[in-house]
């Protein structure tokens, strides 16, 4: 064991393998920054994705949150949270992070136990593919 802390979870990497997936066809689909258009009535092209409600749980690949954003205002809405609210480009106080008891957030977080889930069978499969003895050998 080499002591150090995983920078991330097993749950969390599975979680960002299948938000990055997304991400790229989202933003194909979202090429102009929204705050750009709507603040500024300027045309410019979407760098980032913004988690209007935060990136907890299931709310990292709930695209109902996500707002197309180019760096700059990415970086504004950082900094100036109470017009990004009035705004709506951040959710009010006491929803950040805390992902809508409804039924997508049901259902993309079954998604994501039944991608752990075939993680786990393919890590029992390499195991055993590798030869491990049958007392080694566990589906977790």
């Amino acid at each position: 064991m080499s002591g150090k802390i995983p920078t991330m979870s097993d749950a969390r990497k599975r979680a960002s393998r299948i938000y990055f997936g997304m991400k790229k066809i989202w933003l194909a689909s979202h090429p102009l920054c929204l705050p750009c258009k709507t603040r500024w009535e300027k045309r410019n092209w979407t760098d980032d994705v913004h988690h209007c409600r935060g990136r907890a749980s299931t709310l990292l690949i709930d695209a109902r949150w996500w707002i197309p954003v180019c760096r700059n205002c990415h970086d504004f809405i950082q900094r100036n949270p109470k017009e990004a609210r009035a705004r709506g480009w951040l959710c009010d106080w006491g929803q950040w992070n805390s992902p809508p008891q409804d039924e997508e957030s049901k259902r993309l977080d079954d998604l994501l136990a039944e991608a752990a889930g075939k993680q786990r069978i393919k890590d029992a499969k390499a195991q055993w593919e590798r030869g491990a003895d049958e007392a080694d050998y566990e589906l977790k």
